[in-house]
């Protein structure tokens, strides 16, 4: 054995001995990101207010409310490790077309409150979802008023999923980069993708594959994944709400084929495919096809702000 395979060799052992420990660190950081200071959105011509949303037992989500026509209102939600910071260039051409726009931050994110829990968090980040739209519904225009949420990845698994447990039915919901039909082999593409911080090891390694089959299975437990999934027309809410999926074609994250067979299942969905764009970079990739996309569909689903009420 040479002197450059020895470490190699001694390494292998350590690695594998870590791997079910990465795994945990990353599956609980899934859910428990560290908090970035979110950017102030105010810029001219765009203006935000600072609200708190009741999340029950004292606690409280942090959002961003633009206001625009009372009756339209648009639930804005990010994307996973992220915070309302990231829904705000959505929000600014939703803002310029009339439409109130609500961003948030789900719990654990940004600045809404903690949630120390290890398990459950498909159903607590759907339980946000809830809540924003309850609070949103309180302050609206009365009951003409009309609902839509805007979800980026993690949202669009969270909002497509409250849908059916909301008390009130929304009016129409847009998923962007997600979701998957799917979703516990989104954390085998997660881990694959870069984006993670896993320890240098190769691929078809033992100690790889011991953390892979680790995260995947704690990933199922922390996010505790609805079954059945996806939804189906067999829902009523799924059959009757108006859906508008958005994806590119090189997500790697969430493929738009897993995006597609949620969408086929519904029958008003509607799927838009971004060529060339990656995860959550829709509209980066095709700007003015995108916010059409988006624009249109609004106004066919929740109406044109100052008119259609």
């Amino acid at each position: 054995m040479s002197t450059r395979d020895r470490p190699a060799g001694r390494a292998a052992p350590v690695r594998l001995a870590l791997a079910p420990v990465v795994a945990a660190r990353l599956a609980y950081a899934a859910c428990h990101p560290p908090r970035r200071a979110a950017r102030d959105p105010n810029r001219p011509g765009f203006a935000t207010e600072e609200v708190a949303v009741p999340a029950g037992a004292g606690r409280a989500l942090s959002g961003w409310l633009c206001p625009g026509d009372p009756a339209r209102i648009v639930v804005v939600g990010h994307g996973l490790g992220q915070d309302k910071a990231r829904s705000v260039r959505y929000a600014r051409f939703l803002s310029d077309a009339g439409y109130t726009v609500l961003m948030f931050d789900f719990r654990n994110h940004g600045a809404s409150f903690d949630d120390r829990a290890l398990t459950g968090y498909h159903r607590r980040f759907g339980q946000d979802v809830e809540a924003v739209v309850r609070w949103a519904r309180a302050r609206s225009a009365g009951p003409g008023t009309r609902v839509a949420l805007y979800g980026f990845s993690l949202a669009s698994f969270a909002m497509l999923h409250a849908v059916a447990g909301l008390p009130d039915p929304v009016h129409a919901v847009i998923c962007d980069s997600g979701p998957s039909d799917r979703p516990a082999g989104t954390a085998d593409n997660l881990l694959r993708s870069g984006l993670l911080p896993v320890p240098p090891m190769p691929p078809a390694s033992l100690a790889y594959r011991l953390l892979a089959a680790t995260y995947r299975r704690l990933s199922a437990v922390t996010m505790g994944w609805p079954a059945p999934w996806p939804p189906t027309a067999a829902q009523p809410r799924y059959a009757d709400t108006p859906l508008l999926f958005v994806t590119g074609d090189a997500d790697r994250l969430v493929p738009s084929a897993e995006v597609r067979r949620v969408a086929a299942g519904c029958p008003r969905a509607e799927v838009v495919v971004i060529p060339g764009a990656a995860h959550m970079k829709t509209m980066t990739a095709a700007p003015q096809t995108y916010t059409g996309a988006v624009l249109d569909f609004l106004a066919r689903a929740i109406g044109v702000p100052g008119r259609d009420r």
